[in-house]
């Protein structure tokens, strides 16, 4: 969510106290795996139960429903802490802080099932592969954010990071190359299509309260990174299955 005309005394237009209108999305495994685990066949088939893939992604849900608490209870307003100041150099390290601020109950609520869902999806995956495409969405989403956004806004909320979970589980499906894999991937981009597809598309269209900036380049961040774990993938399959059999000799 994005809150215009701010200054030091806080946002212009905009009472803590009132709810404002919120949308859905409002405001984003780098890591390869070994050659051995890479050919025992897809993520999603190994045995990785979701509750232990739902466990990072828990934890940064905690992360923010810790702050939300923290203000709710002390009425301490952190939006201008944590949030994004378009185009302030002092406010570059907030692209790793405001994915974890919200306005108000309906502005995290909203951000909560999403990101748990699709990040879970994820995550079961792997959870560094989890994480990664957390920061890509973060970092791209962030820097989207601080470049783009008007002069004077404030732009908070996780639906950047949420947006690139869509756009890796989309373009993993695309760019997948084992045949194995591809049918379960297509399965679950659809399946994400067809639950979150009018959503995401409606938040990308431009709104006084809604950061696009922020939606549009944290799923660029996901197809980023889609393109690169999927293409590091696929490359180790390939040496593994370069590599030459060595068979114990026989006495």
């Amino acid at each position: 969510m994005r809150i215009s005309n701010w200054d030091n005394s806080g946002p212009a237009n905009w009472d803590p106290k009132q709810k404002a209108p919120i949308d859905p999305f409002n405001t984003a495994r780098f890591n390869v795996q070994p050659v051995d685990q890479a050919l025992s066949g897809p993520a999603y088939q190994q045995n990785r139960s979701l509750k232990q893939a739902a466990v990072p992604v828990l934890v940064l849900l905690a992360f923010m429903w810790g702050i939300y608490i923290f203000e709710s209870v002390t009425r301490i307003d952190l939006t201008a802490l944590l949030g994004i100041h378009a185009g302030r150099m002092s406010s570059l390290w907030n692209i790793f802080t405001y994915s974890f601020e919200h306005l108000n109950f309906p502005h995290i609520m909203n951000n909560t099932w999403p990101f748990l869902i699709l990040g879970t999806l994820i995550s079961k995956e792997g959870q560094a592969r989890y994480l990664w495409v957390s920061l890509a969405g973060t970092v791209v989403g962030g820097l989207g954010v601080w470049l783009l956004s008007p002069q004077n806004s404030v732009t908070v909320g996780a639906s950047g990071v949420v947006f690139a979970y869509f756009g890796y589980l989309i373009t993993a499906a695309i760019v997948e190359k084992n045949s194995s894999q591809r049918a379960g991937r297509i399965g679950v981009a659809v399946a994400v299509g067809i639950f979150y597809g009018s959503s995401m598309l409606f938040s990308l269209i431009p709104r006084a309260d809604v950061s696009w900036q922020g939606h549009l380049l944290g799923a660029v961040g996901g197809v980023l990174a889609a393109i690169i774990i999927e293409g590091n993938e696929a490359r180790q399959l390939k040496a593994a299955q370069n590599q030459p059999q060595i068979f114990p000799p026989r006495h």
